[in-house]
């Protein structure tokens, strides 16, 4: 008796289930990538977890900016030559033209003294008001020669 001709390839021919060589060749393939995409995926897991974990319960950082929906800053903290300053804005599309308030502390001598510079700053402490780029008040205390802390208003009077 011969064999029927069916006109499929060897690859063609199917099993018991119906499904062909190729079919499942192509499952597998599909298999392998699925494997392989998993495989990236809990290798990046497994890095944002480590980055997670190194944070603790605190972010050190000179700067931290928070931004609105349209990427404005509304929130900056930082420190710079010796002055620490969070400085809550209002944005505007102006630069320079702020409205904000801004607290301060800062040691400009002592930050100064260690990179060997002289400073004729001293520590200070205040709160800042600013509207459309002016300061319009402002509340500061420094030490006097005497060693005791004085403190300071300014209002702006206006035009």
């Amino acid at each position: 008796m011969r064999a029927r001709d069916t006109g499929r390839s060897g690859t063609d021919r199917g099993d018991a289930s119906g499904r062909t060589e190729r079919a499942e060749l192509a499952e597998r393939a599909e298999l392998a990538q699925l494997a392989a995409r998993i495989a990236r995926l809990e290798h990046a897991m497994a890095t944002v977890q480590k980055a997670l974990g190194g944070l603790g319960h605190e972010v050190r950082t000179g700067r931290l900016v928070v931004i609105d929906d349209h990427g404005d800053a509304v929130l900056t903290a930082e420190c710079v030559g010796g002055t620490t300053e969070l400085r809550v804005e209002i944005p505007s599309g102006s630069v320079g033209r702020s409205t904000a308030a801004v607290l301060y502390a800062g040691d400009p001598a002592r930050a100064q003294e260690r990179a060997g510079v002289p400073c004729e700053l001293g520590p200070a402490v205040g709160l800042q008001v600013w509207a459309d780029g002016d300061a319009v008040a402002e509340l500061d205390a420094w030490p006097g020669t005497d060693g005791r802390w004085r403190a300071r208003l300014h209002l702006d009077a206006g035009p």
